[in-house]
């Protein structure tokens, strides 16, 4: 009859293995989910890239417009010069035929006639400098000592603003000796240079393009208003030291990532920074995810529909056998298996052989659990046993008093004399438990240095008297360590203060903390 049974019990049944054949689901959507991240990544590298060299094309494209006009304004100086050379104007011509002469073109900010000596002979309205005014050794350093057309390096004009100078030899007719024609870029006011990076920057939202020194020193910015996403000379000399440097991701005085391209103008000791804010990258790729979503969610749906029923239907015959597993690991007595007979061949099995050792497992569990009621330490109940006599004496008692207690510092103890005393102090606390408690009371360990009493039948004053007498005798006995140890104690009444024990719990460990804030080595009890 019984091999007619286990014969029977194989027909119908599906191996585990033939199962698998569901893995194929989680590996499709596996391989989905990788090749997205490897496909946004990637995207990501060539936003990254293509964004560097973006801003170092733009740096590059402005180094040369600044060249241009470089070559314009030496073109223009050197026009005028000639023609004011052929047409033999002088410095005491008309001041106004030579500003028209000089500020034609508009390039400038200002100009200026400059003899040998460096006396402004000339100068135009704006220009910051009068007639008859003697440049000093600095800026005449800059207008001197130099053949054929050059920009100079900044310098503090009397009106206090920075500006350079574009300085073009001039002979002035009847004058043994050359001069100069100097046009003056004001580099805290709008100017030619100004105008070209504004048109610029206003093409991409967020770009941002200024020039510095070749200390990385900021020498023309477009916009007051942006100055705060200038990156610091300090990162711009370290980043850009190098000459086959072109881009690079740095940050700014906001300290927001910034992917920056970088060029020296040729022939000035300048620096164009071209640079746009990393947030840029970070919105295109959203949307790029956006996009790769909309198309893969159904996909992905379907998918995961498909893996959740052969989950459903691979796990349901072990969920049986788990939720039985640990009916038998609490306590519970198990004598029926979760189910007779089932599809999967492997659970079918399992259940019957988990039957077969229920018995002897069941008896193992009896000795076990009486172990895991105790504390190992103390010999106390643990929080094993506090639960257990929750659930079956709670209900059946009228009420009682619950006490938490504490060892004040406790830690100090542990690091002053080891944890071996600190065993000892535990121990020492736990007879004085068991000393003033009854023996219908219960006293556990609930773990580390804290203790809990339950007390039938007691009010709340008799529970705080009680807790006294432990929290006075504690601080009078020595203990294992040579000295005496503190305890701080809480109070609580159920169900006065809760409608089960994890209320008063609650009540009492607050009134618990109350006397470790108001000293320590005191009992509180809950009020109201």
């Amino acid at each position: 009859m019984g091999k007619q049974t286990r014969g029977a019990g194989r027909k119908g049944k599906i191996k585990f293995q033939s199962l698998l054949v569901g893995l194929l689901a989680f590996t499709l959507l596996g391989s989905t989910v990788i090749l997205m991240a490897v496909s946004i990544h990637k995207q990501n590298e060539t936003l990254t890239a293509s964004m560097l060299q973006r801003n170092f094309e733009g740096a590059r494209n402005l180094t040369i417009s600044v060249n241009t006009i470089k070559d314009l304004m030496f073109h223009e100086l050197g026009s005028t010069a000639r023609y004011m050379l052929d047409e033999r104007i002088t410095y005491e011509d008309n001041p106004r035929t030579i500003g028209a002469l000089l500020m034609g073109n508009h390039m400038f900010n200002g100009a200026m006639l400059v003899d040998q000596s460096g006396i402004v002979r000339v100068s135009t309205q704006n220009a910051g400098f009068l007639p008859g005014y003697q440049l000093d050794d600095e800026m005449l350093s800059h207008a001197s000592g130099r053949r054929g057309p050059y920009v100079s390096e900044a310098f503090q004009a009397p009106g206090g603003h920075r500006m350079i100078m574009v300085v073009h030899p001039f002979q002035a007719p009847g004058q043994p000796s050359g001069g100069f024609i100097v046009g003056l870029i004001d580099l805290q006011a709008r100017n030619v240079f100004t105008d070209m990076f504004d048109h610029a920057i206003k093409s991409s939202v967020g770009t941002y393009a200024y020039i510095v020194d070749r200390q990385g020193e900021l020498l023309l910015n477009p916009d007051d208003s942006r100055e705060n996403e200038i990156v610091p000379a300090s990162v711009i000399q370290e980043t850009f030291k190098g000459e086959k440097t072109r881009f690079a991701v740095i940050g700014n005085q906001l300290g927001e990532e910034n992917f920056a391209g970088f060029l020296r103008v040729a022939g000035l000791d300048w620096g164009i920074v071209f640079q746009s804010p990393a947030s840029i990258v970070n919105e295109t790729k959203k949307t790029i995810m956006r996009t790769q979503l909309a198309w893969s969610v159904p996909f992905i749906t379907v998918i995961l529909v498909l893996c959740v029923w052969i989950a459903r239907r691979l796990a349901s015959p072990f969920v049986l056998l788990t939720a039985a597993a640990r009916r038998i690991a609490i306590g519970e007595r198990v004598d029926r298996p979760p189910f007779e007979s089932h599809w999967n061949y492997e659970a079918h099995h399992l259940a019957r052989a988990m039957m077969t050792a229920v018995h002897g497992l069941q008896s193992e569990a009896d000795k076990k659990s009486l172990q895991a009621r105790t504390d190992h330490l103390t010999g106390l109940a643990n929080r094993a046993g506090l639960e257990e006599w929750l659930l079956h004496s709670e209900n059946e008692t009228r009420g009682y008093a619950l006490i938490v207690i504490d060892i004040d510092h406790f830690k100090k103890v542990n690091d002053t004399y080891g944890h071996n005393k600190g065993d000892e102090t535990l121990i020492h606390l736990a007879h004085i438990l068991k000393a003033e408690c009854r023996m219908e009371d219960l006293v556990c360990r609930l773990g580390g240095e804290e203790f809990v009493a339950v007390l039938p039948k007691y009010s709340l004053r008799e529970g705080t008297e009680l807790a006294e007498r432990i929290r006075s005798k504690a601080e009078s006995v020595n203990s294992p360590t040579g000295r005496p140890i503190t305890v701080s104690i809480g109070v609580a009444l159920y169900p006065e203060h809760g409608s089960h024990f994890e209320e008063v719990f609650q009540r009492a460990d607050e009134a618990l903390y109350k006397a470790k804030r108001a000293g320590r080595n005191r009992t509180m009890a809950t009020a109201g």
